[in-house]
């Protein structure tokens, strides 16, 4: 099957999978993993200002667990993996006692493979999107970073969550880093999709009014022309 019939499938079994999920979070013994690594402030609760790591999905759970987080967040941004069908690894330094000299090893950091291809990888986009919004406030918005790879399919499944009338902004973020092709443009720009929670969503204008501000104007003929 095509994976734009598909779409239509994933959303109504992450819809299910989302409500299952809510009864289960209401159950008195629900426990989730994650691990908190670090927090911030002088917050009475350690649920407050922390940073967590672990599967995201299971730290949403737990917030949504804690009534006082449901449409309790202003802002969500999210960075997931770009489905390159790459694994990410780091080099990592260990310093041995018995060792005159460190060497390194690589670890795995996050793999960005997935076992049914696209369509896994927009299930497990889906389903989070469904937690995050009972987390958003009625003003809250949520800011999804992403590149040429998925995003014009997840904006059909932000469509289908947050509502097409929600939807506000796509931004383009260009950049120079990279190399270029024979074969193709440069790929080098990613996609943050920007969709509030409602018509009520915060947003604080940027003063900058002109983009192009202290920059000569260039004629066709390659002439420079006063600004």
């Amino acid at each position: 099957m095509s994976l734009i019939y598909k779409l239509t499938e994933i959303v109504d079994d992450c819809r299910n999978e989302y409500e299952n999920i809510l009864r289960e979070i209401q159950q008195e013994n629900f426990c989730c993993q994650f691990t908190t690594s670090e927090i911030y402030g002088d917050s009475d609760s350690a649920e407050e200002n922390i940073l967590a790591g672990g599967d995201n999905l299971n730290f949403v759970k737990h917030l949504l667990a804690r009534k006082r987080f449901h449409e309790k967040i202003a802002l969500i941004y999210v960075d997931p993996p770009f489905f390159s069908k790459a694994d990410y690894k780091m080099q990592v330094k260990i310093n041995a006692r018995n060792l005159k000299d460190t060497f390194k090893v690589k670890q795995t950091v996050y793999t960005d493979i997935w076992k049914d291809g696209m369509e896994s990888y927009l299930r497990m986009i889906c389903i989070r999107l469904f937690m995050m919004r009972d987390l958003l406030t009625e003003d809250g918005c949520i800011w999804m970073h992403l590149d040429w790879h998925v995003a014009h399919y997840v904006k059909v499944l932000m469509d289908e969550v947050f509502g097409m009338d929600n939807f506000i902004n796509e931004i383009i973020w260009n950049y120079k880093s990279g190399g270029t092709s024979s074969r193709h443009f440069a790929r080098k720009h990613d996609t943050l999709l920007f969709y509030g929670k409602s018509k009520k969503y915060f947003f604080s204008a940027q003063k900058e009014k002109s983009y192009n501000r202290g920059l000569n104007h260039t004629d066709l003929r390659g002439r420079g022309i006063p600004g």
